[in-house]
């Protein structure tokens, strides 16, 4: 019996192209201090190529694009009895090309998950590195303007608008150059481990809590998950080692930056659990409190930001604010989408496959953004749906990985270089 003829897109050569394009995309998806930025408009135009030359959306990302077409439809329509529509109705053209990119990475993952998976990583990694570098420059005040443009009230924001979206964003790097120091040689384990060592310094001196506390949660269940998928007594006593290892050379680092007067001060400052807008009449809790009453009032939403503008303040809190933008059927909506990712990314690590560290490190990745988004808005956090477009891509893979795994040879880490 003859194999299937494959799609058009598989046939073109564009295919061996949107490999170095999607390293080229992931390369500038720390690039967003000015809207549109530059990722934006190459993500838009990668999916624009690829789809008008053949490629196809996996059925097994079906449910994935059905949750996002709905919330977005709902938005446009509860944008609809915003004060200002228009308004309204942008801010959800936003979330939509972002959107657009989940749809790219999950349709190019089902292809391809080795060479595709391997471009998305290595470039998230330089645009990873090239933030902490203008953060560093930003919060030691190396260059001329440097500090201004890099920092927010002393909080490194790299090329971020905001020190709480630039910090998360270094999270999934950071988590797979642990695991590349766990599965590599010695001599480059050192520098994958001085490379994660060096993107957490850049969680650091964001001085986000959230980050902070998402980081060290989000490194926990990559330890436990790769002592539970392996046998190897070896490994496991690597993970101890380079876990320590790691340990030892962040804590060095943080004592260093310490030493400055006005670092020290600052963490003095945020290292608590609240803070004086969390709490009180006017706090964001309280706030919170005020936005489930409106939501109950408005069984079709306010529409974007209106709540905002109502009361001076944002929900700082996603669920809720989905709920507000499209009404009660748009918040379950991007409810479900949260927890049906997460959910089969579980699924996805427990089968064995080639990949299997990169979902480890997507799971808890976009595990603790969701946690996160019970204190902020992260509607539009591009690495959200970089992450969600990645993590339903591997799992509509997983089919092809299975039969892969059926040849002599055996399935090893996820990418054994980068």
């Amino acid at each position: 019996m003859n194999a299937p003829f494959p799609p058009p897109f598989q046939r073109s050569p564009f295919m061996g192209l949107s490999v170095f394009a999607l390293w080229l995309v992931m390369a500038a998806s720390s690039l967003v201090f000015i809207e549109p930025a530059p990722f934006d408009i190459a993500a838009l135009g990668l999916a624009l190529g690829a789809f008008v030359l053949g490629l196809r959306i996996p059925r097994q990302a079906a449910p994935m694009m059905a949750l996002l077409v709905l919330t977005l439809a709902l938005g446009y329509i509860g944008a609809m009895n915003a004060s200002a529509p228009g308004e309204a109705a942008v801010h959800i053209a936003k979330t939509t090309y972002l959107a657009i990119t989940a749809i790219l990475l999950a349709s190019l993952f089902a292809i391809d998950p080795e060479r595709y998976g391997k471009a998305f990583i290595n470039g998230y990694i330089i645009a990873a590195i090239i933030a902490v570098v203008v953060a560093l420059a930003g919060i030691f005040n190396l260059l001329d303007g440097a500090y201004d443009f890099a920092t927010n009230f002393g909080r490194a924001r790299g090329t971020f608008k905001d020190p709480n979206v630039f910090a998360p964003f270094l999270i999934v790097p950071a988590l797979y150059l642990m695991i590349r120091s766990i599965r590599s040689p010695v001599p480059a384990a050192l520098l994958h481990g001085a490379l994660a060592t060096f993107l957490t310094v850049g969680i650091f001196v964001s001085f986000s809590r959230a980050a902070w506390g998402g980081y060290v949660v989000a490194s926990i269940i990559v330890i436990l998950m790769l002592s539970a998928t392996t046998r190897n007594p070896r490994t496991k006593l690597r993970i101890l080692i380079m876990c320590s290892i790691v340990i030892a050379a962040l804590a060095l680092a943080v004592l260093a930056i310490l030493g400055n007067n006005e670092l020290g001060a600052m963490f003095a400052e945020r290292f608590s659990l609240t803070q004086r807008y969390d709490v009180g009449g006017q706090g964001r809790f309280a706030n919170q409190q005020i936005a489930l009453g409106a939501i109950l009032e408005n069984p079709f939403g306010l529409g974007a930001n209106e709540f905002a503008k109502i009361t001076g303040l944002a929900p700082h809190n996603v669920y809720i604010k989905a709920f507000l933008m499209g009404g009660w059927a748009g918040g379950l909506s991007y409810l479900i989408l949260v927890i049906s990712t997460v959910l089969i990314s579980i699924t996805t690590i427990l089968r064995a496959s080639p990949h299997r560290d990169l979902a480890i490190v997507l799971f808890a990745s976009f595990l603790v953004v969701a946690i996160e988004g019970l204190v902020i808005d992260t509607d539009h956090w591009r690495q959200f749906y970089l992450m969600l477009g990645a993590i339903w891509g591997l799992h509509a893979a997983m089919p092809a990985t299975r039969i892969a795994a059926k040849s002599p040879v055996p399935a090893g880490p996820c990418f054994t270089r980068w």
